[in-house]
């Protein structure tokens, strides 16, 4: 019973130091708490976590850009989603990088790969703004917490 306390409040310890070093501390504890591995997760674990929840993010925001391009009929506007879903396409195979980044313990990878995939994002955002503000703006929170966990990935080998 006090090892699961410890372990719990060393995991809780691990978000909060994770999530202080993101944009939205708030967002990124909720996101990460979300998950039920992360009351066990150590800090490899809890990133491994951060990229699962990235890629479904992306993934679901690539199949709803999907969804508006075939309902389009002004094809400014196509040309627009199509960025868009080549961005977010770009971000999948990034975040697959991370993942395999992650195995073999290439932290400073996942840190290269976190800052090209917010560079997607913004690209996304400076192109379609309205229709998908939201889900850039919980995409970029998401790389943040990537890129804040390899920060301290990096530091702790």
């Amino acid at each position: 019973m006090i090892s699961c306390s410890i372990l719990k409040a060393d995991s809780n310890a691990l978000v909060n130091q994770i999530c202080l070093k993101t944009d939205n501390p708030s967002f990124c504890i909720t996101v990460l708490n979300s998950n039920p591995g992360t009351a066990s997760a150590d800090l490899q674990g809890l990133a491994t976590i951060a990229i699962n929840l990235a890629l479904n993010n992306a993934t679901d925001t690539s199949n709803y850009i999907s969804s508006l391009l075939v309902n389009s009929t002004d094809n400014e506007q196509k040309d627009q989603f199509t960025h868009c879903k080549d961005s977010y396409e770009f971000i999948t195979d990034d975040l697959n990088t991370a993942g395999r980044s992650l195995g073999s313990h290439d932290y400073q990878e996942i840190s290269v790969m976190a800052g090209a995939m917010a560079d997607q994002v913004k690209y996304c955002e400076s192109v379609v703004k309205s229709t998908l503000s939201e889900r850039n703006k919980n995409m970029g929170y998401l790389v943040g917490i990537i890129l804040s966990v390899s920060n301290l990935l990096k530091s702790s080998s």
